[in-house]
């Protein structure tokens, strides 16, 4: 099984957060769709008034990238 997360870093000023939109998605054009439409979002709404910048990219899980100590999950 084959999984892709979007990953992201958002600056603020001296600030920064990291995030994500909490999705698994099945296929890297579906992650990539949602990914593009998210940035987009996100720069339109975000503040004027002081610097900001997007990093974002989606990221692959594999099987063995979703073991938890040992487990399945």
């Amino acid at each position: 099984m084959t999984v892709y997360v979007i990953a992201m870093v958002m600056w603020m000023d001296q600030s920064y957060k990291v995030a994500s939109n909490q999705m698994l998605y099945t296929s890297e054009a579906l992650c990539q769709s949602a990914r593009i439409m998210l940035v987009d979002r996100l720069k339109r709404t975000a503040p004027t008034n002081v610097d900001t910048a997007i990093m974002s990219k989606c990221i692959k899980l594999t099987e063995d990238d979703l073991m938890l100590s040992g487990e399945k999950i």
